[in-house]
């Protein structure tokens, strides 16, 4: 009698291993089936260079610019990948050589915001230029000095200008740094202001520095000018 409770609890026993056991398989061929059904990554990286291209060919009629830099962005990408897909290298090709036809004008637009940069600079350039002259002019002793002053021996370019002295104390030692003023730009007169060009944004001398007509590569006499500002005091 003892020997059939047994039987019953090795067949319980056993059967619950082979439901277990079918259970397991069930799961492991829906989750097969369920990757299997997925797009592999080729399929995914295919439809996604398809999206970017249909994109650039869309921006292309109302933003070119920005057409342009998603096509190297694109090119970047693809740098190295091997399409396998003959559609999908057809698109990329027609692509390519529709950018090729706007790449002119897309150069022409690079170069004109160049310059509108470079402008922009400029202007920034000439209005902290004339607000150090104001700025030099009203801090340090300055005159006044005109062509009709000097006659010949006036040796710049423009007709008048005003020498700025600043002076520094460097180890015990005055250094005088000259600057002359003119239209709103300060020029680096003597050889202590044109070591603080880059520190200060001085402009060179030479840039209105006039030839000397007698003799040939050499410039006027800049002396005078330089000794006026040296006599300067506050």
């Amino acid at each position: 009698m003892s020997k059939k409770p047994d039987q019953i609890d090795a067949f319980f026993v056993k059967l619950f291993r082979n439901v277990k056991f079918y259970v397991l398989l069930a799961v492991f061929a829906i989750s097969f089936l369920i990757w299997a059904s997925l797009p592999s990554w080729e399929e995914k990286n295919s439809k996604r260079i398809n999206d970017q291209i249909n994109g650039i060919n869309d921006e292309v009629e109302h933003s070119p610019l920005e057409a342009w830099r998603r096509w190297k962005k694109l090119q970047f990408d693809l740098h190295g990948q091997t399409i396998k897909s003959e559609t999908l290298n057809i698109k990329i090709n027609e692509l390519e050589l529709r950018m090729n036809e706007i790449d002119p004008m897309i150069q022409e637009e690079f170069q004109r915001i160049e310059e509108e940069r470079k402008e922009a600079l400029r202007r920034r350039n000439k209005i902290k230029s004339e607000q150090q002259a104001r700025e030099q002019q009203h801090k340090n002793p300055s005159v006044k000095v005109t062509s009709t002053e000097f006659g010949d021996k006036w040796p710049f370019t423009v007709n008048e200008g005003v020498i700025s002295k600043e002076v520094l104390e460097v180890g015990g030692k005055k250094y005088a740094i000259l600057t002359f003023i003119t239209e709103g730009k300060v020029y680096a007169l003597n050889g202590f202001a044109a070591s603080r060009i880059k520190q200060r944004g001085y402009l060179e001398i030479e840039a209105i520095w006039k030839d000397n007509p007698k003799i040939k590569g050499a410039k006027i006499n800049i002396w005078p000018i330089i000794e006026r500002g040296l006599a300067l005091e506050k």
